[in-house]
């Protein structure tokens, strides 16, 4: 869960534990961070990467488009395995048209993240 906003993050990692309450939820506050989180995991084993990336888009010092263009110049996720989940706390047509041009982003969910939308993107039709 990378998000800015202390409370979102809280909130979405309640949550996603409620969705899975095996679900590991590391709660990121920006997509610096992120970068160098995943950054140390990699270099330890490259198995440690998440399955999931739930990316706010709107935070300061590294948005999450630009967190998503770091992600792929490292190469960290070779094999495909991570699902990247937008989060934008403003929907908008811009946000939508840009995502479906990275393949490794699976959806655009409004915020609040809600049980709902875990299931929606989470659960196998």
């Amino acid at each position: 869960m990378i998000d800015d906003k202390d409370i979102d993050r809280q909130i979405s990692s309640l949550l996603l534990k409620k969705y899975n309450k095996n679900f590991v939820v590391h709660s990121i506050q920006s997509g610096r961070v992120a970068i160098e989180k995943l950054t140390l995991a990699v270099n330890l084993n490259s198995k440690l990467l998440p399955d999931h990336i739930f990316l706010d888009i709107d935070m300061p010092d590294m948005d999450g488009w630009q967190f998503l263009s770091e992600y792929k110049r490292l190469g960290f996720d070779k094999s495909k395995k991570t699902e990247i989940f937008i989060l934008s706390g403003i929907f908008n047509s811009e946000d939508v048209r840009r995502s479906h041009s990275e393949s490794m982003v699976k959806a655009v969910i409004c915020k609040p993240l809600t049980l709902e939308d875990i299931r929606k993107v989470l659960s196998p039709e």
